[in-house]
């Protein structure tokens, strides 16, 4: 399955494999490309919002321009518009910077960051990431090794559940089987 996402200049390109999972973005800075295996994507999310710097530089440039030309044409007292066109190009443009706008969710990995532009397709990049994630790190760690201590069987059972591989009840019925194989403590009564 492949989810590719354009947005302004920035494209993204999203490769689910069975074990790993296959990154692409590519924007103004350059390109970058890499695989990961899906447990070693965070959990964990971040925000970012990316703006057309050009815009903001180029429109303060040219309404400083246009606020001295149309300075220079007040002074003069020519008949005429006195309001220069490089003042309104530069309003455009600062305008343009905060409204053009491109909002990612940032997920870390262990080989870079994974930047899912925030729209419909990025739900569902996200919803595979953690279904395939959740998925793999139940075939890795979910079991009950020989010789392993109820303890340190609930501390995993409680990272699983912690990094969304296991829901609130599959949890619980781990810990009840955990419950289940350690012996009774106390008195016993003969």
């Amino acid at each position: 399955m492949e989810i590719a996402q354009k947005r302004h200049s920035t494209r993204t390109r999203y490769r689910f494999g069975e074990q790993k999972l296959e990154y692409f973005v590519k924007d103004p800075s350059g390109e970058r490309e890499f695989s990961v295996a899906y447990p070693e994507v965070s959990n964990e999310r971040q925000t970012a919002v990316e703006r057309n710097s050009w815009l903001r530089n180029a429109g303060w440039f040219w309404i400083a321009l246009g606020a001295f030309l149309t300075w220079l044409r007040l002074t003069d007292g020519k008949d005429g518009f006195p309001v220069s066109i490089w003042l309104v190009i530069g309003i455009g443009c600062v305008i343009a910077y905060h409204v053009r706008v491109t909002r990612f969710i940032v997920l870390g990995s262990s080989k870079g960051n994974l930047y899912v532009v925030d729209d419909a397709d990025g739900a569902r990049i996200l919803e595979q990431i953690a279904t395939r994630r959740a998925a793999a790190m139940r075939a890795e760690y979910d079991f009950f090794p020989e010789g392993e201590t109820p303890e340190r069987l609930r501390r995993r059972f409680a990272w699983l559940r912690d990094e969304g591989a296991l829901d609130e009840g599959e949890y619980k019925a781990r810990l009840m089987l955990v419950d289940a194989l350690e012996p009774p403590t106390g008195p016993t009564r003969v």
